[in-house]
């Protein structure tokens, strides 16, 4: 926010992408990847493990594969009214 407030947006988009990515990975790594791909990114890194993460998808294919896996349901809206029901509140 103070790079955009400090007439640098270009700077702020760029510390932007690498949050988006990582936030990316972490979905696609929960949702969609294999149990291969999750293994090798669950050994600890060395020059060997990070080569070997190289044939990993790149960040447009894992958006594409999140976008046809199934998408779980959601709990969140059923969660919050049975706390404001909890309360006594309608």
């Amino acid at each position: 926010m103070l790079l955009m407030q400090s007439g640098m947006p270009a700077s702020a988009i760029t510390l932007l992408r690498p949050q988006f990515e990582t936030l990316v990975r972490g979905i696609w790594l929960k949702f969609a990847a294999t149990e291969s791909q999750v293994e090798k990114l669950s050994l600890p890194l060395t020059v060997e493990t990070a080569r070997r993460g190289d044939d990993l998808p790149m960040l447009a294919d894992m958006l594409k594969r999140l976008d046809v896996v199934q998408k779980p349901r959601s709990t969140s809206s059923r969660s919050f009214k049975r706390t404001k029901t909890s309360r006594g509140k309608p």
